[in-house]
């Protein structure tokens, strides 16, 4: 690339000024001036050439850091420097895009899957299968909410398999209530985060979209 041609071409001209150098030193060393001189009989090494090494140096880790990147993310070594770009990352999207829908009470919990989707910069959420999938490691915040017609309602942000906080709400006969959570998570790359309806609880959502789950990128680390 145009980084690596603009390497080469400082390269050639470093060995070119070093042979210089060298031949400048050689004859110093043999000088009548320097022959009585205690001096190492090692080649002399050019400043110019170990500066152009040195400049080198960000160029030797940048396996290493691309290993630790996920696919989500890409590197940047203009200006000789490494620099970490990370797709940014931000997603909402609602239970359903039209008519209503209720989600029966099971006797197991199940992941919601939010098909109406708004926002999915990133395409970190998958509508197919309600999962969040973490692009990098770092902090992310979350929230989701949730509402039924009379009758408790429950559901809980899960990582990983395990649920992290709840969101519930226990309702009088003919009232349609909501309940609300959130939660700031540190993940890793890879790791995966839904909102998981309770056992024993319903939902029900209409073109409204008061049933939803929404989340971003804060920073990585």
């Amino acid at each position: 690339d145009d980084h690596l041609a603009s390497l080469t071409y400082k390269l050639a001209s470093h060995i070119h000024t070093d042979a210089r150098c060298r031949s400048q030193s050689s004859r110093e060393v043999s000088s009548p001036a320097h022959q009585n001189d205690q001096t190492s009989t090692s080649p002399p090494f050019c400043p110019i050439l170990g500066q152009f090494l040195y400049n080198l140096q960000p160029m030797k880790n940048l396996d290493n850091t691309q290993s630790n990147v996920h696919p989500g993310a890409s590197t940047d070594t203009s200006n000789n420097d490494i620099v970490l770009s990370v797709q940014q990352v931000a997603f909402s999207a609602a239970l359903v895009a039209s008519g209503e829908v209720t989600l029966v009470p099971s006797n197991r919990d199940v992941t919601m899957i939010f098909k109406h989707v708004v926002t999915n910069i990133g395409n970190a959420y998958n509508p197919q299968t309600g999962v969040f999938t973490a692009p990098v490691r770092g902090a992310y915040h979350f929230e989701w909410h949730i509402g039924d017609v009379e009758g408790p309602t429950a559901a809980a942000l899960v990582k990983n398999s395990e649920r992290v906080f709840s969101a519930y709400a226990s309702l009088a006969p003919g009232l349609y209530g909501t309940s609300s959570e959130s939660a700031t998570l540190q993940l890793d790359a890879g790791d995966v985060v839904s909102v998981n309806q309770w056992s024993g609880h319903k939902i029900y959502d209409n073109v409204n979209h008061h049933v939803t789950f929404s989340g971003h990128l804060l920073f990585t680390m």
